[in-house]
């Protein structure tokens, strides 16, 4: 979401979650926000329903330099406080965490799925990497699912 104007999407993000109809609200912060862009994001936190940074966005975002399991679990706890309801923090071949604001549990860690990538591109936003979420009656549960293309990429 952020190759659109950052001003873009959070409004986007206000106008949804406070809706009447409160939208539940994603936001992936790919690609890495600058320093100014992270001070214009944390107020808008409060908005977003599910938020699904890497590492380096949490570290950003959170000030907690995120590079395992633990510390993701720590910002996860950080970003509830600023407001965030449902986290998603992928940790590259570590795997990633997730966490709802709403579950007793806390944070949980799942591996990573070993897969033979063919090409990369656009694999946060389509074909490889979904972002799936369904609800429990617990609360809600976040999963990444890496799909195997049925079709090779053909470039032209």
């Amino acid at each position: 979401q952020n190759e659109v104007p950052l001003a873009t999407t959070l409004l986007s993000l206000k106008t949804a979650h406070s809706s009447p109809f409160h939208f539940y609200t994603v936001f992936n912060t790919a690609p890495a926000p600058n320093a100014a862009q992270v001070k214009e994001i944390i107020p808008y936190l409060s908005y977003v329903s599910l938020f699904c940074p890497n590492e380096t966005e949490a570290s950003l975002i959170t000030g907690i330099q995120v590079t395992d399991k633990a510390t993701a679990f720590a910002a996860c706890e950080r970003l509830h406080t600023m407001g965030v309801e449902d986290v998603v923090i992928t940790l590259g071949k570590q795997g990633y965490v997730i966490a709802s604001a709403k579950s007793e549990e806390g944070p949980r860690h799942f591996n990573a799925t070993k897969a033979a990538a063919v090409d990369t591109t656009g694999a946060g936003a389509v074909s490889y990497t979904h972002l799936r979420a369904h609800e429990t009656p617990e609360h809600l549960v976040c999963r990444l699912l890496l799909e195997k293309k049925k079709k090779p990429i053909i470039r032209r």
